[in-house]
């Protein structure tokens, strides 16, 4: 049988040769092994443009009530839109009729449910998606 518990501190004072730790993760287990270290935090790919990194984090830091530095990314994957409504159309508008690059990001910030937003690989352009207005990317396409 084999347990395994994960602790997490923050701001932690610890005697000895370590004075304050910003984190503590502990992992103990009780067999023989080693504990599988936690996932890296997801980021975006490296090709995301700054600019428009930055417009989503301000938009998603008015919509959460949070400092920017708070929102973490929760998913992100490269897409082809089936349209230029970009998985999100809104009723009423007309959009082009043809595939569009990009990404669907999936942001993460205190307080709030996970804010959804659909971005164009070509012109940067993006929009918030609430969840009941979200269609899904076309199907089988990676968004290269």
């Amino acid at each position: 049988m084999r347990v395994v518990a994960v602790m997490t501190t923050r701001d932690s004072r610890v005697t000895g040769s370590i004075a304050a730790m910003r984190s503590l993760a502990v992992c103990i287990t009780l067999t023989a092994g080693a504990c599988a270290a936690a996932p890296p935090p997801m980021t975006l790919p490296a090709d995301f443009p700054s600019a428009t990194r930055e417009a989503i984090w301000a938009d998603a830091s008015r919509r959460a009530s949070v400092d920017a530095e708070r929102i973490k990314v929760a998913s992100a994957q490269a897409v082809s839109w089936r349209d230029g409504a970009l998985g999100c159309p809104q009723p009423g508008l007309l959009y082009t009729q043809a595939l569009v690059p990009g990404w669907r990001l999936e942001l993460a910030a205190p307080g709030v449910a996970p804010l959804l937003y659909h971005v164009s690989r070509r012109s940067g352009t993006w929009v918030w998606c609430p969840r009941e207005r979200a269609q899904p990317p076309a199907a089988g396409d990676s968004g290269v």
